[in-house]
């Protein structure tokens, strides 16, 4: 893979999601918001750093992320595709909802026992089913998306795959 493995704003990934902009860059990648033009929807790319799919990681990363299309789970961010280009490597999921665990802590303050065994509790039934399905999950702080109120929070948790460098 060369250069080009970030795609800039206005590409197309896949023949099929409509680049809109960059949200964010991290060690594994770069996080795309963008457009599924064939459902008209919104998802998120994440374009992954091309060592992740080089040298001996290469296979067993791949295989990781076109295992986890198949996960479906009312707790695990939702894949949508894997795409594989010559010069990049990406996945592409409905957008998480919600905020990270820390935002949504801090927005709504101190969290009440019955809340946080709410929140605890769905994390470990997406855990269970991430483990279940063979993944291992790179479980973070910015992982876990919840949604809702206080009284009834809704948990998701995103990346359940774990990708390797080697």
């Amino acid at each position: 893979m060369v250069a080009s493995w970030r795609p800039e704003a206005g590409t197309t990934l896949g023949g099929r999601f409509a680049i809109l902009r960059a949200l964010g860059v991290g060690p594994y990648g770069v996080v795309l918001s963008a457009q599924d033009q064939r459902l008209d929807e919104p998802v998120v790319v994440k374009c992954f750093h091309p060592r992740l799919f080089s040298g001996p990681a290469r296979e067993t990363n791949l295989f990781r992320l076109q295992r986890a299309r198949g996960f479906v789970h009312e707790h695990v961010v939702r894949l949508v595709d894997v795409v594989v280009e010559p010069d990049r490597i990406a996945v592409v999921q409905a957008p998480p909802e919600g905020d990270t665990l820390e935002a949504w802590a801090l927005r709504h303050g101190p969290i009440d026992q019955a809340a946080s065994l709410a929140i605890a509790e769905q994390i470990g039934q997406a855990l269970a089913w991430i483990h279940q399905m063979g993944a291992h999950g790179n479980l973070r702080p910015w992982t876990v998306r919840i949604a809702g109120p206080l009284a009834d929070p809704r948990v998701q948790v995103d990346d359940p795959w774990y990708l390797r460098w080697d």
